[in-house]
């Protein structure tokens, strides 16, 4: 769990699973054990940009935390950022940069200089596409 959510529930735990795109199955959810291993699947960055977009949306920054932060330090930034990244998807429409993930190199950033200053990183991991860092340049 991240530093940054409090103390959860397995019944919090799913909830926060389900909002964010992700409902474990069915073993996972009747045995508090298997919950404590269980790892979200690999998400291609498309798919990952869409749900994380979705958070934004509903305003759901623990979930996108849960979800999406590689580390604890990328969940602080996006926890420090979100205010900044919704507002900047409400002006600018994130949703534009799904076109450009299927290109996506080492690193892929969503938002910048034009789009209202809030950088998102993503990264590839061995967890598939996670935030590695959300900054914002002025």
């Amino acid at each position: 769990m991240r530093r940054l959510l409090p103390a959860v529930t397995l019944a919090a735990l799913l909830a926060l699973a389900a909002a964010a795109g992700c409902a474990p199955d069915a073993a996972i959810r009747d045995d508090p054990a298997a919950a404590q291993v269980f790892t979200w699947p690999t998400d291609s960055l498309r798919v990952a940009l869409a749900a994380w977009i979705a958070c934004l949306e509903r305003d759901d920054g623990d979930a996108a935390c849960l979800r999406w932060a590689a580390d604890d330090e990328a969940c602080a930034q996006i926890a420090a950022h979100w205010a900044g990244a919704r507002l900047a998807h409400r002006e600018h429409d994130y949703r534009r940069w799904l076109a450009a993930a299927h290109a996506a190199g080492a690193r892929f950033t969503v938002g910048g200089h034009d789009t209202g200053h809030v950088h998102t990183v993503w990264a590839p991991t061995a967890a598939g596409w996670r935030i590695v860092a959300v900054f914002r340049c002025r």
